[in-house]
C-alpha cells in the first residue's frame, strides 16, 4: 500500500486566513485532496482532525503548520502526539520547526531534539 501525505489545516490566532494555510500546504508539496481544513471556531472539538488520525498509518506523512494544530493546549497536544507515536513511522512535518520535521540534514539530532520536545509535552500535561 502506497504512503499518504496529508496536511491538517486549523485555524489559529496568528492572522492568517484559512487560504494562507492551504496555499502554503499546498507549496510545501500537499495535494490539493490531502489538505484536511478546519475552522476552529466552528467546533472545538475538531473532528476532522480525529478522522485524519484515526486514518494515518504508518508510512503515511503529516504536515502541519505548528504544533499547536494538534491541540489547544498542552494536553491536547500531547494526547495526539501518543496516537501518531502509537501508529509508529508517521512522518510529522512541523511547518514551523523544520529542525523537528527531518528537513534536516543530521537525523539524530532531530531524533533527539523530537524526543526532549514530546518528552517535555508529556511531562507538563
Amino acid at each position: 500500500m502506497a504512503a499518504h501525505h496529508y496536511g491538517y489545516v486549523v485555524e489559529l490566532a496568528d492572522g492568517k486566513t484559512m487560504e494562507e494555510r492551504y496555499n502554503l500546504m499546498r507549496s510545501s508539496g500537499v495535494a490539493p485532496g490531502s489538505i484536511v481544513m478546519e475552522a476552529k471556531g466552528k467546533n472545538e472539538a475538531r473532528p476532522q482532525l480525529k478522522r485524519l488520525l484515526s486514518r494515518i498509518r504508518p508510512g503515511d506523512t503529516l504536515t502541519l503548520e505548528s504544533i499547536f494544530g494538534l491541540g489547544r493546549n498542552y494536553r491536547e497536544i500531547a494526547e495526539n502526539l501518543k496516537k501518531i507515536e502509537h501508529c509508529g513511522g508517521i512522518h510529522v512535518v512541523l511547518l514551523d520547526m523544520p529542525l523537528l520535521s527531518g528537513q534536516s540534514a543530521d537525523d539524530s539530532r532531530r531524533a533527539m531534539v523530537t524526543d526532549v520536545v514530546m518528552q517535555t509535552m508529556l511531562y507538563v500535561t
